[in-house]
């Protein structure tokens, strides 16, 4: 599957085993996850996905191009490209080189008897 799938697949049974990648899973045990499936669920009443939590990251980045740059699109644009901004967003730290974002969270999600698990994170992968 892609990265759109959402939290909501669990619920099906013919998922069961369906895997796939993705920068977030309400599965994650990490703080940041935690926090912010806490808050999104309490609020909207179902279980955030990838595209929530890119939603909630991008905020958090603008917000913070803003308190560095000021509210032009020369000064947002400036700040986001500045060598020391890194947002600690949901889908892991979150900053820019030559336009691109460099690092990123995430891994392989599982669907398992109706819940998402998150069998492995990228960062595993790169650990010696």
């Amino acid at each position: 599957g892609g990265d759109g799938w959402t939290a909501t697949l669990a619920s099906d049974p013919a998922a069961d085993g369906l895997e796939w990648p993705s920068v977030f899973s309400p599965a994650d045990t990490q703080i940041a996850a935690r926090k912010f499936r806490h808050t999104f669920t309490t609020r909207y009443g179902h279980e955030p996905d990838a595209v929530s939590a890119l939603g909630h990251d991008a905020a958090l980045t603008v917000l913070e191009a803003i308190r560095r740059g000021g509210t032009t699109r020369t000064g947002v644009r400036d700040a986001l490209a500045a060598p020391g901004l890194v947002v600690e967003g949901v889908t892991g730290p979150i900053s820019f080189q030559r336009g691109d974002r460099i690092g990123r969270g995430g891994g392989l999600v599982r669907v398992r008897n109706g819940a998402l698990t998150l069998d492995l994170r990228w960062a595993d992968l790169l650990a010696p």
